[in-house]
This record gives C-alpha cells, sequence and structure tokens, in this order.
C-alpha cells in the first residue's frame, strides 16, 4: 500500500517472495522494493527508488547459454516536473 505522508511526502513498500522455480532451476528467494517521493512544490517532485534491497543480488534463472541469470540490486533518483 501507499503511505500519503504530510507535506507531499509518499512511500510505497514492495515486499515479495518467489518460490523456487524447477523449470529454470532457480532457488526460492525474497527480496523488497521501495519508493519514497517528495512533492516539494506545485511542480515538482523528486524520487528515490530501490530494488532488490534484501541482497546483493539473487538468481532468477538459468540462461540459454547454461549460465546463472543474476539480478543486482539498485537504487536510482529522479526529478519529475508536471504542469
Amino acid at each position: 500500500g501507499v503511505l500519503d505522508l504530510p507535506h507531499g511526502v509518499e512511500i510505497v513498500p514492495d515486499y515479495r517472495f518467489v518460490s523456487r522455480l524447477p523449470v529454470s532451476h532457480a532457488p526460492a528467494y525474497q527480496t523488497a522494493d521501495g519508493h519514497v517521493s517528495w512533492k516539494f512544490t506545485k511542480h515538482w517532485t523528486v524520487a528515490v527508488n530501490g530494488r532488490n534491497l534484501l541482497q546483493p543480488h539473487h538468481a532468477e534463472g538459468i540462461g540459454d547459454d547454461g549460465n546463472v541469470v543474476g539480478i543486482r540490486r539498485s537504487v536510482y533518483a529522479g526529478l519529475q516536473w508536471t504542469k
């Protein structure tokens, strides 16, 4: 769910568990994503987003070449202007 806080702050937490995927040989994993934004004027919003925050990386399967396909943690920020 979205948490709307005072002064234009919004927090969106997201937790997920993925069970073992036998077809792709991927083990079970759990992780979380997060989004925090602040609308500091009528037109401007700044946001920080994080993906796969509970571990540095996790496997999601085996690629066509036989190598493990891994997903890394990432964090990024943005600035948005709206009319």
